[in-house]
């Protein structure tokens, strides 16, 4: 019984973080920003404690993501410094005319996967995954983040764009 309850509540968090991606691209102007990659990626990672995170090699963005980072402009992943941990940033700068669309489904895919190891135990990690992810894809940049600050590394990134 407790499976099936953890199954559905798991599905019906990922319909509404779907429909939340969907909705938040909905009416969003997609326009290419002359902001420097640097400029956006100190605007959101000064906008959360990233002391639970490290700095991962291009290896790390294809482990977890099943992208290259070599098929973008620029490309930071910051990941969880431990196995129990949830939070992460992906922060992407596309090549002028490149579409977000892989990086949106796999950020959709690592989101079901940290779901389903969190399943049964990881009760914070869970909440975190369900409640503060983030995908956010405005013109030539992408943005995943999963932080109780994602609100606020959202309107920063929003802010410097």
């Amino acid at each position: 019984m407790k499976t099936k309850l953890y199954a559905l509540l798991r599905l019906l968090a990922l319909a509404g973080l779907a429909a939340t991606v969907v909705l938040g691209f909905a009416g969003k102007k997609y326009v290419t920003s002359d902001t420097p990659f640097e400029t956006v990626l100190s605007a959101v990672t000064g906008s959360v404690d990233l002391s639970d995170v490290r700095e991962g090699e291009n290896q790390m963005v294809r482990r977890l993501y099943g992208v290259s980072p070599a098929d973008y402009e620029e490309c930071v992943l910051y990941y969880p410094s431990t196995n129990m941990g949830a939070e992460e940033i992906l922060l992407v700068k596309l090549n002028p005319g490149q579409s977000a669309n892989a990086l949106v489904a796999a950020a959709e895919q690592r989101i079901k996967d940290q779901l389903n190891v969190f399943e049964g135990y990881g009760i914070e990690q869970v909440a975190l995954l369900n409640d503060h992810a983030r995908i956010e894809a405005p013109g030539n940049y992408f943005l995943f983040i999963v932080s109780a600050g994602a609100d606020d590394a959202v309107a920063a990134f929003y802010e410097v764009l």
